[in-house]
């Protein structure tokens, strides 16, 4: 007797939609992690949690932005990429074009063609 032969990705993913394997057009993995968040460390005094990083530079980001209140002749930015720690090359990622192309297109709107 063999082994037995694990089915793949894809051929779960078909089982699931119930399609066959040739029509679908494109296919995406994304993982989560699913594990709560939890206090550790010396005393409980770290906290561990998934994301946290990205949410607390975001928060800490909008607050300082809103709290910016100081007239400026300068146009405010605030930049939250995903994909920021998997080499930002991703279409969601930092060193995709997207903000360059927005503050492209924001420069060109508020310049002074006085």
């Amino acid at each position: 007797m063999g082994a037995r032969r694990r089915r793949t990705l894809l051929e779960a993913v078909v089982a699931h939609v119930g399609v066959a394997a040739d029509a679908l057009l494109g296919t995406d993995l994304v993982a989560a992690d699913t594990q709560p968040a939890a206090r550790g460390g010396a005393g409980g005094a770290y906290l561990f949690a998934p994301r946290l990083d990205n949410l607390a530079s975001c928060h800490a980001g909008l607050h300082a932005l809103l709290a910016a209140t100081e007239p400026t002749p300068h146009t405010r930015v605030l930049v939250a990429n995903d994909h920021e720690e998997v080499g930002s090359a991703s279409a969601e990622g930092a060193r995709g074009s997207f903000l360059a192309d927005v503050l492209a297109r924001v420069a060109a709107a508020t310049v002074d063609d006085r």
